[in-house]
């Protein structure tokens, strides 16, 4: 690893556990979802200084939710719903009810989601637990995770580059040989062209359905197809 881990190893492989393998472990028992929450906030607290991949961490909160899983899995093993108890950080541009949701932009530093995106709400009945949010590029329409409002977010296996400048250089030189494009088509290639891997998702995908965001929050681009997001959970 690139960075000095200070965790013990058994913790640190705790925070890389497949959610469908600590799934398994809940239900035989040999693991707590407490457990698996507590490795990854001692991992957060470990790297965080310098990857700086959160823009808010719900621990209090967060543990709640996973003693509550935990004591289903120890005594209602029946009620376990698909993901009781599996953490999933929601990045900051999706609602969640009492949330912030800042979409990377000083403008909505202070905004508190109202009400819950659907695919949010899909995870949450699920037994999803939502222990953090994660950093965006502001309003989503930039090559790097690099704002005013959270800072640089920086790559894990490398703090000198950006978790995206493998997916942005191609596009990158795509564009550049096609200089006949007018910048408004650009902006639109930009956005839709480093989201392509996104799309083959587990969770969600580019198809008509749902609004990307609930009418709270109205993103200020011009783009020259609509968002769609539709949770792969309901097929």
């Amino acid at each position: 690893m690139p960075l000095n881990d200070t965790l013990a190893m058994s913790d640190l492989d705790l925070c890389y556990l497949p959610a469908t393998e600590q799934i398994a472990l809940f239900k035989s028992g040999e693991l707590s979802p407490v457990d698996v929450l507590k490795a990854q906030f001692a991992r957060a607290e470990a790297v965080e200084p310098v990857i700086n991949a959160f823009t808010d961490i719900y621990c209090e909160a967060a543990m709640d939710a996973a003693r509550a899983a935990e004591e289903v899995y120890m005594n209602r093993p029946g009620d376990a719903r698909p993901l009781e108890g599996v953490t999933v950080a929601i990045k900051d541009e999706m609602d969640v009810k009492g949330q912030r949701n800042t979409q990377g932009s000083l403008i909505y530093k202070d905004h508190i989601a109202d009400e819950t995106h659907p695919v949010a709400q899909r995870l949450r009945d699920a037994g999803a637990i939502f222990h953090a949010r994660s950093a965006t590029p502001e309003f989503c329409s930039a090559w790097t995770t690099e704002t005013r409002l959270h800072g640089v977010t920086r790559n894990p296996w490398n703090p000198e580059y950006t978790p995206r400048d493998r997916q942005a250089a191609p596009v990158r030189r795509w564009l550049r040989a096609l200089p006949r494009w007018r910048p408004d088509r650009i902006l639109a290639a930009q956005s839709g062209a480093r989201r392509r891997c996104a799309g083959l998702s587990v969770l969600n995908r580019p198809t008509e359905g749902c609004r990307m965001q609930p009418p709270s929050i109205w993103i200020p681009i011009a783009m020259s197809v609509p968002w769609h997001v539709r949770s792969m959970t309901a097929q």
